[in-house]
């Protein structure tokens, strides 16, 4: 019998499935994988009073502190101190009440420090009404705008103009766990242009895939959503390009970080390729046995070794993204409702945020 392409990535992802789990439930590798978790906490210290670049599990992963820094040291870089964050949390942590005094898992929000070490003013803005509260406590500045809102390509201008957020903010940061890619365009077709943006990744989503969940009202929203939530990395960078960014950093957990391209010269920043931030995404950010949020779907590392055919790529992940938006968004029909993009040409997604 002759398996198609698909039929045998599917064989080959069942026996990683099978295989991991069996690994995973050896006490050998029980251990190992304790010693490893160790030594990473030893290396990675709390990002939320970070004022220098002292995490780094790979050589591009910076701090939001160390890149805005950067950017301030070019001598025709004028700061207007004010920083938006689109997925607050509770203010301090991006996963409320999981960072502790030492954030050892990158979970501290990047704004945080902002607002809190270097007097930023600005808005933040949580879509669940009940952390609003929290928010309300751990930025207690008057100066800092705190709002309970679902944000949209829509209401995210409207949050931005209600708060007279400047066209050229320095911190811009979006993670909302969503139609994130969808966000960012509307922003930057608006006429803003931050000097940093911070945006939430899906690592899972491998180069060069082109994946996005554009908007829909009553899009469900939960940590992970079985894969389908946010835009690849190559999405995310083939949007902000054409605005006149560059791609400089990763960052814990899920994120990658764009600097304006003029505002680069005297920073010591250096842009990155889209595919050096991917492997450094896999790599700080995804489990060794490359299964993640889309659980028994799919499996970064086989997909990965396809790199070089990317054809094959995009058709064994075609029945995955489907599944998991059916999964995640508790489809009735059993069909996915929720409009996306995968494909290998970023203008598709352009064109269908628009639209």
């Amino acid at each position: 019998m002759v398996l198609s392409s698909v039929q045998l990535f599917a064989a080959l992802l069942l026996a990683s499935v099978v295989t991991s789990a069996r690994i995973r439930s050896t006490p050998q590798h029980t251990t190992l994988l304790s010693k490893d978790r160790k030594v990473n906490v030893s290396k990675i210290r709390s990002t939320t009073n970070a004022t220098s670049n002292a995490s780094v599990p790979t050589p591009h992963t910076m701090t939001s502190t160390y890149v805005l820094q950067a950017v301030l040291r070019n001598p025709f870089v004028k700061p207007n101190k004010y920083a938006v964050n689109f997925g607050a949390g509770d203010g301090f942590c991006m996963i409320p009440a999981q960072c502790g005094v030492a954030d050892t898992l990158g979970h501290g929000d990047p704004v945080y420090p902002l607002y809190r070490n270097f007097g930023y003013s600005g808005l933040a803005v949580e879509g669940n009404p009940q952390l609003l509260p929290f928010l309300s406590v751990n930025l207690p500045a008057q100066n800092i705008s705190k709002v309970a809102s679902f944000i949209t390509p829509g209401t995210a201008i409207t949050l931005l103009t209600q708060n007279k957020a400047p066209l050229d903010m320095d911190y811009f940061k979006n993670d909302i766990d969503s139609y994130d890619c969808a966000v960012l365009l509307s922003v930057l077709k608006t006429g803003y242009r931050p000097k940093v943006i911070q945006v939430e990744v899906n690592p899972e989503i491998p180069y060069p895939i082109v994946f996005g969940v554009n908007f829909k009202d009553g899009f469900k929203s939960n940590l992970g959503n079985a894969g389908f939530y946010g835009c690849s990395l190559t999405l995310a960078a083939g949007l902000t390009k054409p605005f006149g960014y560059d791609l400089v950093s990763v960052s814990l957990t899920h994120d990658v970080i764009f600097v304006r391209s003029d505002l680069i010269p005297g920073t010591g920043l250096q842009p990155i390729t889209v595919e050096q931030a991917q492997d450094e995404e896999a790599l700080c950010c995804l489990a060794p046995n490359g299964v993640g949020h889309f659980g028994h779907l799919s499996n970064y590392n086989l997909l990965n070794m396809y790199r070089k055919t990317p054809e094959f790529m995009l058709k064994a992940m075609v029945p995955a993204v489907d599944k998991a938006c059916v999964m995640s968004q508790q489809s009735p029909t059993g069909k996915c409702d929720v409009p996306y993009t995968l494909s290998l040409n970023v203008q598709v997604e352009i064109s269908e945020s628009e639209s």
